[in-house]
């Protein structure tokens, strides 16, 4: 039977187990316990504040299986089993219950990081990764003694493989080291710190089908030209799209009498715009695609062609983000959430179609 790798030999399974161990199972902490003296970080006191915490008997229990699965990795006797597991469980037991006080705030800091509304600040993560990184620095110094107890307990036979084990673990320690040092200059992908809430979900894969349904209309396009039709004015296309994105933003959100005509007046604007630029630059336009019709040359010359007509027409995805962004505020909240409470019970689980026009990306 296949034995399951376990500590140290899975490192970067092993450094997940480390981030676990400093912020779910509290094995960490923002200053070492035995400095009482040291100023503590100047935030809100979570001492009686509720929150996560393992009872004790949970840690013994975690600390008896961590340390079961290092006695099979290295095939340990049962006298050498009962002397990891004592020491295992005096020395991290005593350093999680020891620090319980400073270990906690950093804990219930990040799961409510991930459980908020909105996506955590900058200034959210580098204060918090910065404290993680001290805690840090005591959970290494506790792994570096348990390395030497290890050693301590290991006959000359079982040591060659811990010492191979070691030089993975090492480096998964430096990796995880390294993704605290990004974290603490403000580099952090959100998905590391947050789960965006389900309406957020649907909005970004809106957004995401809009993507793919403008680029279908590209292909589609292309396909014309190549056949020889003659070139549809993708600006008064995608511009008509606009006006059905605004008519079922007015429907979804049952914009009233002043909101409706606030929104369209809107429409209205960016529509003139977007007209405006397709009139002064129809000659290049118009130049352009019958290049593209026409053309009989080599594959990097028709690109640089069309990257020519896409810039041309860049504006105009332009416009269109900020026709969405004005429009956006015009719902109440209370009206957001009524049609989201709408479609979901229209939709089930389902993600709930956008509606979005089709934007002009890329032609």
């Amino acid at each position: 039977m296949q034995r399951e790798p376990v500590w140290p030999v899975a490192w970067e399974r092993d450094i997940m187990l480390i981030l676990n161990l400093i912020v779910i199972c509290g094995f960490a902490g923002s200053y070492p316990a035995q400095d009482r003296s040291a100023p503590p970080v100047a935030r809100e006191s979570r001492e009686d504040s509720g929150g996560l915490w393992p009872t004790g008997r949970m840690m013994d229990l975690m600390i008896a299986r961590w340390a079961e699965m290092v006695a099979d990795r290295y095939e340990l006797d049962e006298a050498q089993k009962s002397d990891l597991t004592a020491k295992m469980q005096k020395r991290w037991g005593g350093f999680a219950r020891e620090n319980e006080k400073d270990f906690k705030p950093l804990m219930n800091d990040f799961i409510e990081m991930r459980l908020q509304m909105e996506a955590p600040t900058k200034e959210q993560v580098v204060e918090w990764s910065g404290r993680a990184g001290k805690a840090f620095d005591l959970f290494e110094k506790q792994i570096a003694d348990g390395v030497e107890e290890m050693r301590g307990i290991l006959r000359e036979d079982q040591l060659g493989k811990f010492e191979g084990d070691l030089l993975g673990f090492k480096a998964g320690m430096q990796f995880a080291r390294t993704q605290l040092g990004r974290w603490q200059q403000g580099e952090f992908n959100e998905r590391e710190f947050w789960d965006p809430p389900l309406a957020v979900r649907r909005e970004r894969r809106a957004a995401e089908e809009a993507r793919e349904r403008a680029e279908a209309e590209r292909a589609k396009a292309e396909e014309a030209a190549k056949a020889g039709e003659s070139p549809t004015d993708q600006i008064a296309t995608e511009v008509d799209a606009w006006t059905k994105y605004v008519e079922e933003f007015i429907s979804r959100f049952q914009l009233d009498e002043a909101q409706t005509k606030s929104a369209n007046s809107i429409l209205k604007e960016m529509k003139e715009r977007a007209l405006v630029h397709r009139d002064a630059n129809k000659a290049e336009i118009d130049r352009l695609e019958k290049k593209i019709a026409e053309h009989d040359g080599t594959e990097d010359e028709l690109k640089e062609i069309e990257a020519q007509l896409v810039k041309v027409y860049g504006p105009i995805d332009a416009m269109f983000e900020e026709l969405q962004r004005r429009l956006d505020p015009i719902p109440t909240s209370e009206q957001k959430a009524r049609a989201g409470r709408a479609e979901a019970k229209k939709n089930g689980s389902k993600d709930v179609p956008s509606g979005e026009p089709k934007k002009p990306r890329e032609r």
